[in-house]
């Protein structure tokens, strides 16, 4: 992935915010959070039993009383795990839904909790919900043109766009784009393996 190694406005000053403790019972996990599967927090949760909790975690609220994670759900089920009765958190109140997307991708990309394509799917998520492609680059660390490029291709797909393509694999694309065989058939490779991706998109005109 091409990085943007240039300095850029923090997506939240989590520094200059207070720390709550809220009851866990009214904490509830983001499904459209970018990680997705199972998780095993059994470590964290030995090293909490020790330690304590180090860091917070970050959440919304929400029109019913309770609580929407943002970022920190490893803490939030090892907790559960444990049978604690709270949990310190940032409430970020008064954000955009593409700034908590950004938020929530940016944070899993600084833990290297992504794989390429989720980071993808992160990044198409920050730009569905209305936010910028440079709010996108500025949480991932990752050029603008990248994002661009990517997004394009997804518009151009539309709803077959897969999801199981890296921004990269998804910027070779903006070339085939239009044509469906070729997504197929470029997906595919992608599914085998870089070396074969590599094969049917260096070259600068169609061979697919």
């Amino acid at each position: 992935m091409s990085k943007n190694t240039e300095p850029s406005q923090p997506l939240v000053q989590l520094a200059t915010m207070p720390v709550s403790i809220l009851p866990i019972e009214l904490i509830d996990p983001d499904p459209e959070q970018p990680r997705q599967g199972e998780r095993d927090v059994s470590d964290l949760a030995r090293n909490m039993a020790r330690a304590g909790q180090l860091h917070a975690v970050a959440v919304r609220s929400t029109e019913d009383g309770r609580y929407r994670l943002v970022f920190g759900e490893g803490r939030l089920l090892a907790a559960r795990s444990l049978e604690w009765e709270g949990l310190a958190a940032y409430v970020l109140d008064g954000l955009s839904a593409a700034e908590v997307a950004a938020i929530q991708l940016a944070e899993n990309m600084q833990r290297h909790d992504l794989t390429g394509a989720e980071a993808a799917n992160g990044v198409q998520r920050v730009l569905d919900l209305g936010g910028s492609v440079e709010l996108a680059a500025n949480a991932t660390a990752t050029e603008a043109e990248v994002i661009q490029r990517a997004h394009t291709a997804r518009q151009q797909i539309g709803e077959a766009a897969p999801t199981t393509l890296t921004l990269e694999q998804y910027g070779a694309l903006d070339e085939f784009a239009d044509d469906r065989k070729a997504v197929a058939a470029l997906t595919k490779a992608a599914a085998e393996g870089p070396v074969s991706y590599t094969h049917l998109t260096l070259p600068t005109k169609r061979i697919v």
